[in-house]
């Protein structure tokens, strides 16, 4: 999972991906990044998963409303298709990802 400025994501443009927001200071953060990690490197998506710092996101955050970290949202075919503030468990992010 690599780390994105939201300048550089909107200059990428990619139709598919999925934003992964977490605030540096927040521990539910730091464990849910583990788990999203061991995750990605199961499921493989053919798609970029993005860490993204909520306060470094002011516009993507106030457009997708993102309502509290740690936030996963998926994007496809450009538009938002889901989120997910719970990550209950490895397998669960595993499933989402393989969507």
């Amino acid at each position: 999972m690599k780390e994105i400025s939201e300048s550089d994501y909107l200059i990428q443009n990619e139709q598919d991906t999925a934003l992964f927001f977490v605030s540096p200071f927040c521990g539910t953060c730091q464990l849910a990044e583990q788990m999203l990690d061991i995750a990605i490197r199961a499921a493989n998506p053919d798609y970029s998963v993005y860490k993204c710092r909520v306060s470094e996101w002011p516009e993507t955050v106030a457009q997708l409303k993102i309502k509290s970290v740690p936030c996963l949202v998926f994007i496809r075919n450009g538009t938002e298709s889901s989120k997910l503030y719970a990550f209950e468990s490895v397998t669960t992010l595993y499933q989402h990802l393989k969507g």
